[in-house]
Order: C-alpha cells, then sequence, then structure tokens
C-alpha cells in the first residue's frame, strides 16, 4: 500500500516532468518518498491515517503529505481524500500535537 500511496501523490502533484515516486525509508507512520522534477530530486513525507470518524462511514483511501511547495517557500501540508469534498467545508488535520486547518478543493485539501 505504501508504494502505491507513493505513486498516487507522485500523480496528484502538479504535472511537471518527473519520475514515479519510490520509498526511501519509513520510520514509525511516515513513509519518505522520492522522485525527479526536472531533473532534481525531490522528497515528501507520507503518512495515512490512524483513525477517521464517523467510524461508520468508509473514508476510502487517505493519505496526508507534507512536500516542498513547487514554487519554493518551505513546505505544505496536503491531504488526499478518498471522496470529493464540498467546497467550503471545515477539513481540520491532527499530527501529533500540531493541528492543520486546510483549504478544501475536490478530494484535496
Amino acid at each position: 500500500m505504501k508504494k502505491l500511496a507513493g505513486l498516487l501523490v507522485a500523480v496528484s502533484m502538479p504535472l511537471t516532468a518527473h519520475a514515479a515516486a519510490r520509498m526511501v525509508s519509513q520510520t514509525g507512520d511516515w513513509g519518505v518518498y522520492s522522485f525527479k522534477r526536472d531533473g532534481k530530486p525531490v522528497c515528501y513525507a507520507l503518512s495515512v491515517p490512524k483513525e477517521a470518524r464517523p467510524s461508520d462511514v468508509d473514508h476510502g483511501k487517505n493519505y496526508f503529505l507534507i512536500a516542498p511547495a513547487e514554487k519554493g517557500g518551505g513546505n505544505e501540508p496536503e491531504a488526499i481524500l478518498g471522496y470529493a469534498i464540498r467546497a467550503g467545508s471545515p477539513v481540520q488535520i491532527s499530527v501529533g500535537e500540531k493541528t492543520f486547518k486546510m483549504f478544501v478543493k475536490d478530494n484535496t485539501a
């Protein structure tokens, strides 16, 4: 599943010339992946949720990643969800003690 997640994330990133992502390492709940964008290596961290609420709903395959912004300026968190989200819906993701409020577009936040 982790290799599939890496390929899914590479495909979801803006379409510039890059090769398919490959897993570099795994530490706890996080995997580190790498691919080439315009001939330069790009690395990102990816994890899958430990829980989703409400528990009686099929949430599909969901991923959370932190990757370098394509135009520079640091790293950006992104959630890729297994379903479309209504525009304006609140999305909040917690990683350890940090909480991220996300903006929504289609199936990403």
